[in-house]
């Protein structure tokens, strides 16, 4: 469940983020930190959920803005 929690918070920061108007570069360079620090922090299991978690939220975000 705190995973998921998680997950939730992290797509509801992004859209926040996005919906200001924040650039879409902050936005990925945010998520590639979040990144960052999940495989620095944890590992197996938990590490692949977050990377899928970031994955999917990265992917809900044009690129090319």
């Amino acid at each position: 469940m705190t995973f998921f929690a998680l997950a939730n918070l992290i797509a509801a920061l992004v859209d926040a983020m996005d919906e200001t108007g924040v650039d879409r570069f902050t936005i990925h360079a945010f998520l590639d930190r979040f990144d960052r620090l999940n495989h620095f922090g944890l590992d197996g299991e938990p590490r692949e959920f977050m990377t899928g978690i970031v994955d999917a939220v990265r992917r809900s975000l044009a690129c090319n803005d």
